[in-house]
């Protein structure tokens, strides 16, 4: 089960006023559905249920800053996942990634916030 789309799209904003980067980011994963046609006689055995076999779509937005405080300090901070979306839940028998119930591409941490430093010397 692999989505055929997926997508990233992101946008920065360089502050005119002062040295602050802001940026947003929005990863798209589109719907995917199992498909037990193929012509792979290793892979006809799988588990096949109808009414599971299709996954909708998801969306994640992420927002981070990054503030060089002087010429050999940088700060950055963000959100990802900002609106603490759920990665949709499959079958277990179709994923074989040793992930559980959810499939690899999606985000399975929730929403996590980050924090970090750069200092050159």
């Amino acid at each position: 089960m692999n989505p055929h789309w997926r997508h990233l799209l992101r946008m920065n904003w360089q502050m005119p006023w002062t040295d602050v980067l802001v940026s947003t980011q929005w990863r798209y994963v589109g719907p995917a559905e199992l498909d037990t046609n193929n012509p792979n006689p290793l892979l006809n055995n799988g588990v096949f249920n109808a009414l599971l076999n299709r996954v909708g779509s998801v969306s994640y937005v992420d927002l981070s800053a990054i503030w060089n405080a002087t010429k050999n300090v940088s700060l950055r901070l963000g959100v990802n996942n900002l609106l603490d979306r759920d990665p949709p839940v499959l079958p277990s028998e179709i994923t074989n990634t040793g992930s559980g119930n959810v499939f690899a591409s999606y985000d399975t941490l929730g929403r996590e916030y980050f924090l970090g430093a750069t200092v050159k010397f």
